[in-house]
Order: structure tokens, then sequence, then C-alpha cells
């Protein structure tokens, strides 16, 4: 087609405001559908089953830092630290490295972790974080 010439030939499918309605009630539903969220609430086992140690620091991590907009190494280590969380450096630097290959955070180039997918964020904060936050420390902390 070239120049003034060319003639726009009309699609046989049209959109309608039904349809876009339609639609969006159908990606709503998918967006909270019990698959869906099923699939990113087992983010909270990412080292296995025997990996108990690991996936509630994990958890700690995410409950101590989901609320925030940012979060970085240094602030995280404190505040562990500060609640007695029974995890050295190395163990939470290997908790950041495994929520960020499960793609739940991403370290940008600034050196601040930020949460990539909304949906898990937004599922994370219906909760009561601080609770969440106590009882996992509290069983951390158990023998």
């Amino acid at each position: 087609m070239h120049g003034s010439g060319a003639r726009r030939v009309a699609s046989p499918y049209r959109v309608t405001d039904s349809h876009r309605l339609l639609l969006a009630g159908l990606f709503r539903r998918t967006l909270t559908g019990t698959a869906l969220l099923g699939a990113i609430g087992g983010w909270g086992m990412l080292s296995g089953q025997k990996g108990e140690r690991a996936n509630r620091l994990d958890r700690i991590i995410v409950t101590a830092t989901v609320g925030e907009d940012s979060f970085r190494l240094a602030a995280l280590q404190q505040r562990l630290h500060q609640m007695n969380a029974p995890y050295g450096a190395e163990e939470i630097k290997q908790a950041l490295t495994r929520l960020d290959l499960a793609y739940i955070i991403a370290r940008g180039s600034d050196g601040a972790y930020r949460y990539r997918v909304p949906l898990f964020v937004d599922m994370m904060r219906e909760q009561d974080l601080d609770l969440a936050l106590s009882q996992e420390i509290q069983a951390a902390s158990s023998p």
C-alpha cells in the first residue's frame, strides 16, 4: 500500500462495550481465582519440605518488608536483629537470592529490593503482617 491510495479494510470483528465488560470480568476472575492464588501462595516453601528453617526465613523477610515500597539489606538485617531473629547475615543473603530467583523480589541498580508482582504484594498486604511476623519469629526462636 502506497501513499494516499491506501484503503482501510474494515475488520469483521468489533469489540463493543458489552465485550469489554465481559472480558474485564473474566480477567478479574482469573486474577482472583483459586488456581492463581494457590500458585502464588506456594512461595512460602521455596526450599521444599525439608528446608523449614530457610522457608521460615523467606516468610520472615517477606512479612517484614512487603508493607514498604522498597527495602535495603542493611535495614532488613537491623530489623531482624532487633527482633532477635536467629539468622545470620549469610542466611539472609541466601534468602534474598532465593526470593529473587523465585521472581518475588528484584534488586535494583540502586541496591534497593522491590517486589516484582503487584498481585503478590496485594495478597500479602491483606494479612495482619505484624502478627504474622511475630508468629514466624517466635517459631524460629523455639527449639
